[in-house]
């Protein structure tokens, strides 16, 4: 799903990563990003240099950039995006 940056502005997709993020024998598939890996056992994903733990947020920018969010940061900064379609308008009204 999409959200926004209340702050900058900036919209990224995320996905909060849960016990059955790390169901065995095949994690949820809509749950996983390109370039994460997720250890099943000790119930964590690994990003780069970054931990995630169940509970937490994985972010993924425009530019495919991935990080890792707390919960409780992600509730303050981030809201959903709940449709991508513009209104549409007349000219003059």
């Amino acid at each position: 799903m999409r959200y926004r940056s209340r702050s900058t502005g900036i919209i990224v997709d995320a996905v909060r990563l849960s016990d059955e993020t790390f169901a065995t024998p095949h994690p949820i598939p809509e749950r996983i990003f390109a370039g994460v890996l997720y250890d099943r056992q000790q119930r964590r994903a690994f990003i780069k240099n970054q931990v995630a733990k169940s509970g937490d947020w994985i972010l993924r920018d425009q530019l495919g950039n991935l990080s890792v969010c707390s919960d409780a940061a992600f509730r303050r900064e981030y809201q959903p995006i709940k449709s991508n379609v513009i209104p549409f308008r007349r000219f003059g009204q």
